[in-house]
């Protein structure tokens, strides 16, 4: 047999809107730049990894898994859409029950899952950690990478938030991703805030230095928006879209230190990677 995946559609449910994803269930755990190898030839901004044997640790807290997340080119610390697509998978395909709590262990800590009933019918939430902003210098002309509009503040976390006046800027911008490829943080969310429709604030996200020029709809840049709109705006419970040429809707809360995003996801393709894979790891 070989190694099953899963491609899915996150924070979406419509196959052609969201974030694709895959969800790759290995026999084996194996070495890195293999599965860094299969993350660059599905070339999606993600591809997760979990272990199948893993599937039968089941307590009374839920089940409990490794979770792993390549872009085409490095592994990343934290991804939202890969982990909504990893639980629909867990949930949907493989024997999963549906109140069961998912417990992912990753590069930023436990991570959990839930599937829930949602306004616009089932859908999963995730508890994520919250990620803090710094607000620093804007320098005339410094982001000009961006597009010829400047920006009306910049705050730095994980990533760096480009905040600007209106969402038709957001929508507009077309970036030059060389530039933004030489930035010292992992990438770039640009934001602003949305009066009288369904979202609080529309972004978009750019990370070329991990092999991703723009993000479809990134769970984890909403680690850090989320935090930020929510002391802006004084609200705890927000939704955002990201306004992609797919694009996707991201709802969540603000509670203490984490954040609770929600989303649907949808299953494209189920298939096999049958290629012969060097590098199994010990168990």
């Amino acid at each position: 047999m070989g190694t099953q995946q899963f491609m899915v559609s996150a924070f979406s449910a419509e196959w052609r809107g969201g974030n694709p994803a895959a969800v790759c269930v290995l026999n084996d755990w194996l070495a890195d730049d293999a599965l860094q190898a299969i993350a660059a030839q599905n070339n999606l901004s993600e591809t997760a990894f979990i272990h199948r044997a893993e599937l039968d640790d089941v307590s009374n807290q839920g089940l409990t898994l490794s979770l792993r997340w390549f872009t085409p080119a490095a592994e990343v610390d934290l991804c939202g859409h890969a982990t909504l697509a990893t639980a629909h998978v867990l949930f949907h395909h493989l024997g999963v029950v549906g109140d069961a709590t998912l417990n992912f262990t990753t590069r930023s800590g436990r991570l959990q899952a839930r599937l829930q009933a949602g306004l616009d019918g089932p859908e999963i939430g995730l508890d994520f950690p919250a990620r803090e902003s710094t607000r620093v210098a804007l320098e005339p002309g410094a982001w000009s990478a961006l597009g010829p509009i400047e920006p009306s503040e910049v705050w730095a976390g994980d990533d760096y938030m480009v905040v600007y006046e209106n969402p038709e800027t957001v929508q507009a911008l077309s970036p030059d991703i060389d530039k933004l490829q030489r930035l010292d943080r992992r990438g770039v969310i640009v934001t602003a805030r949305t009066e009288g429709g369904e979202d609080d604030f529309v972004s978009r996200f750019f990370a070329p230095k991990v092999g991703v020029d723009e993000d479809p709809v990134t769970g984890s840049a909403h680690c850090q928006l989320l935090p930020f709109w929510s002391k802006r705006l004084g609200k705890t419970s927000l939704s955002g879209w990201q306004a992609s040429t797919r694009g996707g809707r991201v709802r969540g809360e603000v509670v203490g230190d984490r954040v609770m995003l929600t989303g649907q996801a949808v299953t494209f393709s189920v298939g096999e990677v049958v290629v012969p894979l060097p590098g199994a790891a010990p168990q």
